[in-house]
C-alpha cells in the first residue's frame, strides 16, 4: 500500500488528495462522485478504503493504519488524553494536527 501511494504520478497524487479532502475528516461512508470513482476503487484495492453499505459509498478502513503509512509527515507522538478522566484531549489533538497540515490543502 505504502509504495503504491507514494508514487509520484498524477493519478496517485489525486488519490492521496481524495483521502485528505474527503475521508480523513469523516469516518462515515461518503458518496464518491462519478469522476472520482476510479480513484476510490484504486484506494479500495490498496486497502485504504472499504465499500460502504450503499452503492457508490466508501469509508476509510482505519485511520490508525493509514495515516502513518501514507502521510509520512504525520506526527509520531502519543494520542493525548486528560490525565484525570482518560478522555481524549481534543484541544491538544488539534494543536498536534495543525502542525502537520498540508499547506497546499489549507
Amino acid at each position: 500500500m505504502k509504495e503504491s501511494l507514494l508514487r509520484g504520478d498524477t493519478n496517485t497524487r489525486r488519490a492521496v488528495k481524495l483521502i485528505q479532502t474527503d475521508f480523513l475528516v469523516n469516518n462515515h461512508p461518503i458518496h464518491v462522485a462519478k469522476n472520482k470513482k476510479d480513484l476510490a476503487l484504486f484506494l479500495t484495492a490498496e486497502g485504504v478504503l472499504v465499500p460502504g453499505e450503499d452503492a457508490g459509498t466508501f469509508k476509510i478502513s482505519s485511520l490508525l493504519q493509514i495515516v502513518p503509512k501514507v502521510f509520512l509527515t504525520s506526527s509520531k507522538v502519543d494520542v493525548p488524553y486528560h490525565p484525570s478522566t482518560s478522555a481524549l484531549d481534543i484541544f491538544k489533538v488539534l494543536m498536534q494536527v495543525v502542525r502537520v497540515f498540508d499547506q497546499e490543502t489549507i
